[in-house]
Parts: C-alpha cells; sequence; structure tokens
C-alpha cells in the first residue's frame, strides 16, 4: 500500500513538472513569433509640420520659368552680353596711348602776360584721348573751352616783383611743361613814402663820422632800396671825395658819398629799418680849417634810378688838424 502511494505521488509530480515545462515552452515560443510579426511604423507617411514649403510655391516657380523663357528680358539679357563683348572690344582700341602733344603747336611753351588780371585762349594737339592742365599755380586757374582747347585765366598782380611759376599740359603719358610769368605793377618812385624818425652822428669813431637814423618805408613791398650818405658844405654845395679816397667819389661828380646796407621791406605798409653808416673823415675833402657841414641821409631807388623823396639831415662842424679832419656836433 505504501509503495502504491509513493508511486501514485511520483506520477503525479513528474505530471506537474511536464505540465510547467510545456507551459513554459508554449510561452517562449508565442513571445518569439509576436516580436517576429510586429510591424515597424512607416514614418515616411507621416504629415509633414506646417513650416514646410507648400506645394503651391512650386507651382509660383513654375509659372515664373514659364514666364522667364516667354518674357523678352531673354533675348535683353542675350543682347547685353553682346553688348559686354563689343565694349570690352571698344575699349581695348581705346586704350591706345597719346604718341604727341602739342600747346600753341609747340613743345617747349613759355608765356608772359601783363599785370593786370587776363584771359588767354590756349591750342592742344594731341591723339590722345583725354587731355587735362595740372599743377597750375594759386594765380592761375583754366577752363576747357572745347575738345582741343583752353583758356587760361590770372589774377591781377599788385606786387612790384615780376612773379614766375609752371604748369602741365598731360594727355595719358605724355607731359608738356608750359612757363608762366607775369609783370609786376609799372613803379612809381613817387609813390614810395620815407620818413626819418631819429637821426645823430657820432664823432671820431675810429676816425670816421658814425651815421644812425630809424627810417620807415611804405608802399615799397619787394622794392630795394640804399640808403645814401651825402655832404654839403655851408653854401649848400657837395663836398667833393679827397684824392686818396676815390671809393667815396660819385662817378661823374666826384662828391663824397657813402651807401649803406640794401633794405626791402617786406608789405606796403609802414615798415621800420635802423640805418648805421661810417664816413672816414679824410675821405670830405676841406678846403677851411673850419667848416660848418650837413649831413643828409636819403634812399636811392636802383629800380628807378632815382632817389626817394623825404631825405633828412643833420649839421655838425669839422676841421683840418695836422692833415686830419675832425669832426664834432654844431
Amino acid at each position: 500500500m505504501f509503495l502504491f502511494k509513493k508511486l501514485l505521488m511520483e506520477n503525479s509530480m513528474e505530471k506537474i513538472v511536464k505540465r510547467l515545462l510545456f507551459i513554459l515552452f508554449l510561452s517562449f515560443v508565442f513571445l518569439s513569433v509576436d516580436a517576429q510579426s510586429k510591424p515597424k511604423r512607416d514614418v515616411t507617411k507621416d504629415r509633414k509640420p506646417v513650416t514646410s514649403v507648400p506645394k503651391v510655391q512650386k507651382s509660383i516657380h513654375r509659372f515664373e520659368n514659364k514666364v522667364a523663357m516667354n518674357s523678352p528680358r531673354k533675348n535683353i539679357r542675350n543682347s547685353s552680353s553682346r553688348h559686354k563683348k563689343r565694349s570690352s572690344k571698344t575699349l581695348r582700341r581705346r586704350q591706345k596711348l597719346a604718341t604727341y602733344l602739342y600747346v600753341d603747336g609747340r613743345k617747349s611753351v613759355s608765356i608772359i602776360v601783363g599785370h593786370f588780371s587776363s584771359k588767354v585762349e590756349h591750342l592742344v594737339s594731341t591723339d590722345g584721348q583725354d587731355w587735362a592742365v595740372t599743377n597750375l599755380p594759386s594765380w592761375c586757374s583754366y577752363v576747357k573751352t572745347s575738345s582741343n582747347s583752353f583758356m587760361l585765366y590770372t589774377l591781377a598782380n599788385s606786387e612790384y616783383e615780376d612773379r614766375s611759376s609752371y604748369f602741365y599740359v598731360v594727355a595719358d603719358d605724355q607731359y608738356l611743361r608750359v612757363d608762366i610769368t607775369q609783370t609786376a605793377v609799372p613803379f612809381d618812385v613817387t609813390n614810395i613814402k620815407a620818413t626819418t624818425s631819429t637821426m645823430y652822428l657820432n664823432h671820431n669813431c675810429s676816425s670816421s663820422l658814425l651815421v644812425r637814423a630809424t627810417m620807415y618805408v611804405q608802399n615799397a613791398k619787394g622794392i630795394e632800396l640804399i640808403p645814401v650818405v651825402f655832404i654839403n658844405d655851408g653854401t649848400g654845395s657837395p663836398v667833393k671825395a679827397s684824392n686818396s679816397w676815390n671809393s667815396y667819389a660819385m662817378t661823374g661828380s666826384g662828391d663824397v658819398y657813402v651807401a649803406g646796407n640794401t633794405i626791402k621791406p617786406t608789405a606796403n605798409s609802414s615798415q621800420s629799418f635802423t640805418v648805421s653808416i661810417y664816413l672816414p673823415n679824410n675821405a670830405m675833402q676841406l678846403r677851411k680849417k673850419k667848416d660848418k657841414l650837413r649831413c643828409f641821409l636819403c634812399l636811392y631807388c636802383p629800380r628807378t634810378r632815382s632817389y626817394v623823396a623825404g631825405a633828412a639831415y643833420v649839421d655838425f662842424k669839422a676841421k683840418v688838424k695836422k692833415g686830419m679832419v675832425i669832426t664834432s656836433s654844431y
């Protein structure tokens, strides 16, 4: 009885184990089949987001392409490209440089104009495409009057000196220098005003008469002036130079004189100049032992070869002692 029960229990346990193994096998098969047969989602059929370009836009592009194909603008583009080709050839032809350049028919040009303001036309000859005038002085200007001429304008010259400059006419790599000179205002020495504010003499200064003065000059801009000292006797006649002092004798007359350093005003307004001139005592030829003399100081203008009005003078005395001239204040 006991053995029967034991066999019965072993058979039931074996059945239970077989059933559990069978259930596990079916579960494994079911899971594997289910995993293989599950279909994947087709993402290509999903709706696209709103931010994508609508299909209408494509139709618009196709429409524009059709319009462009039927539009005369296509021909315009072709014609413009042909025009560009023609213009490049024309440009190459125009790049030919000038081979000659003349002004008023000459290669060397010098112009002289008067002191008044003026305008003068000049001719330009060249095979270049264009030309210009450069490097003009401040008192000149120009205007092109045609393809081969220009008008040159000059301002009036108010100075007493000529002024000169130059400019260039340029065509490609050809250039021609033009020299220009404008004459000065005609000078009149009577326009100059010269006054001497102070004048005094130092006597026996190394056996010489020292003449010192302060002079004011007006209306003589750029004019060279030379201060000159003359000596007159009591009768107003010029004192002659001694025979041994010929360098102090004026040519022709033999009158004694001495010239100082040249002065040259830089403006027409009144300018002051300090003058110091030495005259050797023995350069004066005196006939009396005691003479009353007068020392004149004036300005000489080499440009007009005349003297400026307004001479100043100082009186003094002189005597001869042992063959030597001695001066003193009067």
